[in-house]
């Protein structure tokens, strides 16, 4: 086999190759076409003349670019991430018209800007969620029950600098996939959540509840304090104080799951 015939079948190999993947076309192309320019030409110094008067001494990079480039596209436009995706289409475009503007790296900035506001956007709606939870387990008359209201107030006023609000990213993948709640309880977190964004001061008849509650069980108490401090007596001396990680059930049936505990000595 000569060199002609070796170098075909080499560029037939590199052909059966990216066809194969499904992930490099460009690339198989100018392979295809590398191939047939050998099996055109009678000698090795033909088809030198050949590949520098035609342009195959930039085009095998620029396919291998094209390629890349569009898989990031694709990958992108897989995650719902519309906004990079053209970034990658545009940057495809540009490359396909002039192999120089693969040299230039303006298009950096462009996707460092993106991943800066998604990096922006996910840490305050992960903080909504954060401060949502204290809400829901702190009373009126916790510090972070007023606290944790201003800082989803907060949060939802940088989601809208950022150009989107809490409801509309809340429906995406990529942030619902962020927060590990099943769909139900996600719901009732985004629906609740969205209640929040008024209530900025408490509810003067939920202030009441409170102290009625509180004004209820003292009335039982009040009366029984050396009983409760038997109680006390009697349940430190059998058991010790533990670190664990309370699991919540899936429902309002479903009991508490208690991981990892951890016994520590006082």
């Amino acid at each position: 086999m000569d060199k002609i015939q070796q170098s075909a079948e080499y560029y037939q190999l590199l052909v059966d190759r990216k066809e194969k993947s499904g992930l490099s076309p460009h690339q198989a192309k100018i392979y295809k076409e590398l191939k047939q320019l050998v099996l055109s030409c009678g000698s090795v110094e033909e088809i030198q003349e050949k590949m520098k008067k035609e342009g195959f001494y930039e085009s095998p990079a620029q396919a291998m670019y094209l390629d890349k480039f569009k898989s990031l596209e694709n990958a992108a436009q897989q995650n719902d991430f519309t906004e990079l995706a053209l970034i990658y289409k545009e940057r495809v475009d540009e490359v396909k018209t002039d192999v120089h503007k693969m040299y230039e790296t303006i298009y950096n900035q462009k996707v460092l800007a993106f991943y800066t506001k998604l990096s922006n956007m996910l840490n305050s709606f992960y903080e909504i969620y954060s401060n949502y939870l204290t809400h829901k387990t702190s009373n009126i008359f916790d510090y972070s029950y007023k606290s944790s209201l201003d800082s989803i107030r907060e949060n939802q006023k940088k989601l809208i600098e950022l150009g989107t609000d809490f409801i509309s990213i809340s429906n995406e993948k990529y942030f619902r996939d962020h927060i590990l709640l099943e769909d139900t309880a996600y719901s009732s977190f985004v629906s609740e959540t969205e209640t929040l964004f008024q209530k900025f001061n408490y509810d003067p008849a939920e202030e009441q509840s409170v102290r009625d509650l509180g004004d209820a069980a003292w009335a039982i108490l009040k009366d029984k304090k050396s009983e409760v401090q038997e109680i006390d007596k009697s349940e430190n001396a059998r058991t010790k104080r533990s670190v664990f990680l309370a699991v919540p059930p899936k429902d309002a049936n479903g009991k508490y799951e208690l991981l990892f505990n951890e016994q520590e000595e006082f």
